[in-house]
């Protein structure tokens, strides 16, 4: 119990740890999003606050489609229940529960078996939804089914929500979570018609879908559960067909890949890296990761290498949870477990170059359940970015030239810890053992003896209120090579609820970024940018030209050390480089802060007209999230170019009347209307 209790106050002494820290970043002008480019565009579960996580989320046909989870802390308790780690009687503080009542095996021991019509409410209320954002509107396009379970008659969801969604062959696939019945994979070819996709012919029933990915021109699964000795297992097809249980139309293409089980109990993610397979796998004695040998594997005989293993050097990484691809090297975020006697700690960061070398990013110094050895973590920061309630890398998302982090922060609960319960755990011998843990945290001493000051001189209540207040929210971190980390934002987006950015995607609108929120329901945020003006030669911005006159534009928040290519275009025409007022184009370069210096883009002299500037961030010709264009719309353009008219003369003074009143209206624009793509 004393280890239990010291970790809980050694937690809450690193968590005012970060908030020491933060300030000493010198590096917090580098380019990319900051927390004010974020507007949210859905929140309360999309009415209903049952729809608590948007779990996950894909873009298809230029609109954005989320897959909830229906009161998932809700079902994870019931889940410990049954499991016998935290007695039936205990109630999760401020946890919404849905009507009626659960079927078994969700009901405490020596109850009766509750009344079927209070199953079904309870079914109906566990049914995962998903949304469609399409110009500026939500639409829910697909809600789940419930079904009868053949063994004991009971009323089920097919499961509480939609874990995971990609694209694949002109088709969105939605992984089921949860699964209660054999429904593993939702599809749709136009978004609002969808149909089960027969894979329980051959895949065992019970299984979970965990991860889904395209290698090679096949769907990958990877899932969960499915019997003895086949938890870890990765099925693939190259043509999935629809089809309903039990009598699918259609036959069932799925073949198994590789079973990574026992040990490895599930695959958490899977993706396409360096022309092979890679699968990340939950362990209990820390994750492992996995490539195919094959670039195409399709044979179950086909070996497999083993790339990490014992939790990338801490047992405490139970699942290797999120993976992503950023400067030809495969990030993999940890999830950690937080049991007893270890407590707390945050998560880890490692990334895997070509050759299957793996490097720590972010992690323990000292791992406390070490496995293999490993170096200290290359961006210098500790486990969870030095907050043990960072538990989740719950998500990884490139975007024009960084790499985004979204975590699961369990600090929200620090609402619910009672200060005289902290207090009874100050003794001097705890003091001693903070200061202790802290050292070999790797922070900094000055940062030990600050936080032994403001434990031993101020009012935990509000102490603790304010940790809440400040971090008790879900973080978003940025890095523009992988090893510098800088936060976007420690409190979830200024919401202490949202413990959780569960999904990121990037697309052309910008980043999108999904929500976990058990209080309220989960949100949708965009991340946009809008950053380029057009000016003088001294970097005087102007929105009016004559044709005697250069233009020049500078701009900022781009990935830094960057070459762009500018482009002018005439109002109302596309984005190509055709487009240009001379066809060539005006190279550019960003600064190490990701600013784009004063730059010519357009020499006299100049055509009359209303102009706008598209800059080609990776030289790609083509228009594409990693760009900004001001503006494409039919009444705002960046400036013009009109006549210049001889002084002293009645005309003049007309155009000079007119000329204010533009640039008032411009003003204005510039102010609020003009229209920002990424």
């Amino acid at each position: 119990m004393k280890n239990r209790t010291v970790s809980l106050v050694v937690t809450i002494a690193l968590m005012i740890s970060l908030t020491l820290l933060i300030p000493q970043v010198s590096y917090a002008s580098l380019g990319g999003f900051v927390e004010d480019d974020f507007t949210r565009i859905s929140e309360g579960g999309f009415g209903d606050p049952l729809n608590n996580y948007a779990w996950s989320m894909t873009y298809f046909d230029g609109d954005l489609y989320v897959g909830t989870g229906r009161n998932i802390p809700y079902m994870m308790g019931l889940t410990l229940k049954m499991a016998g780690l935290i007695p039936w009687e205990t109630e999760l503080a401020g946890i919404t529960h849905p009507s009626g009542a659960p079927p078994p095996p969700f009901i405490p021991p020596g109850q009766p078996d509750p009344d079927p019509s209070e199953v079904i409410k309870w079914a109906e209320d566990m049914l995962g939804e998903i949304w469609r954002y399409h110009c500026g509107e939500w639409e829910m396009v697909h809600k789940a089914k419930t079904f009868v379970n053949p063994i004991n008659g009971y009323t089920y969801p097919e499961g509480i929500g939609y874990r995971i969604m990609t694209t694949f062959n002109g088709a969105i696939y939605a992984g089921v979570g949860v699964a209660f019945g054999p429904t593993l994979l939702m599809m749709s070819e136009d978004g609002e018609n969808w149909d089960p996709v027969n894979t329980y012919t051959n895949i065992p029933w019970p299984s979970d879908t965990r991860a889904l990915a395209v290698h090679n021109g096949k769907l990958y699964l990877g899932t969960s559960g499915g019997g003895p000795g086949g938890a870890g297992v990765i099925y693939a097809s190259s043509e999935p067909h629809p089809g309903a249980f039990p009598a699918p139309p259609a036959e069932d293409t799925w073949e198994k890949i590789v079973d990574f089980g026992p040990e490895n109990t599930a695959v958490i993610s899977l993706i396409s890296f360096n022309g092979y397979l890679y699968a990340a796998t939950e362990r209990f004695g820390g994750f492992e990761v996995w490539r195919s040998n094959a670039q195409a594997p399709d044979d179950p005989t086909d070996e497999w290498t083993q790339v990490v293993s014992g939790g990338a050097g801490d047992a405490w990484n139970a699942w290797g949870g999120t993976t992503e691809v950023f400067n030809d090297q495969l990030y993999v975020g940890s999830m950690s477990l937080p049991i007893p006697p270890l407590g707390p700690k945050g998560f880890d960061l490692i990334r895997i170059d070509t050759g299957d070398h793996w490097e720590l990013i972010v992690g323990s110094y000292k791992p406390r359940a070490p496995t293999v050895p490993r170096g200290p973590p290359l961006s210098g920061w500790p486990a969870g970015f030095a907050n043990p309630l960072n538990f989740y890398c719950w998500s990884l998302e490139e975007h024009c030239g960084y790499l985004y982090l979204g975590t699961f922060d369990a600090s929200a609960f620090l609402r619910y810890i009672a200060p005289e319960m902290i207090e009874s755990l100050l003794d001097e011998e705890t003091l001693a053992s903070i200061a202790e843990e802290l050292r070999n945290s790797g922070l900094d001493e000055q940062y030990v003896q600050e936080l032994l000051e403001i434990l031993d001189e101020g009012d935990l209540a509000t102490l603790i209120q304010k940790l809440w207040q400040y971090l008790g929210g879900a973080d978003l971190w940025k890095s523009c090579d992988g090893v510098h980390w800088i936060p976007v934002s420690l409190n979830g987006f200024d919401n202490p609820s949202n413990y959780g950015f569960r999904t990121l995607v990037s697309t052309s609108d910008g980043l999108y970024v999904g929500t976990a929120n058990p209080w309220e329901g989960c949100e949708v945020w965009l991340g946009t940018k809008g950053t380029v003006v057009s000016c003088e030669e001294d970097g005087d911005v102007r929105f009016e030209f004559y044709p005697n006159e250069n233009v020049y534009v500078k701009g900022k928040s781009f990935p830094p050390c960057k070459d762009v290519m500018i482009y002018v275009i005439p109002d109302g025409s596309d984005p190509e480089p055709e487009n240009d007022v001379d066809n060539t184009g005006s190279p550019g370069k960003t600064d190490i802060c990701g600013k784009l210096p004063v730059t010519l883009v357009w020499e006299a002299p100049l055509d009359l007209g209303e102009y706008d500037v598209w800059v080609d961030v990776n030289q790609n010709g083509e228009f594409d999230c990693c760009d900004v264009y001001v503006a494409k719309a039919v009444t705002c353009y960046m400036f013009t170019v009109v006549p210049e008219y001889p002084l002293g003369t009645v005309a003049s003074v007309i155009a000079m009347v007119g000329s204010l009143a533009v640039f008032a209206l411009k003003k204005k624009r510039h102010s609020g209307i003009l229209v920002i793509r990424w």
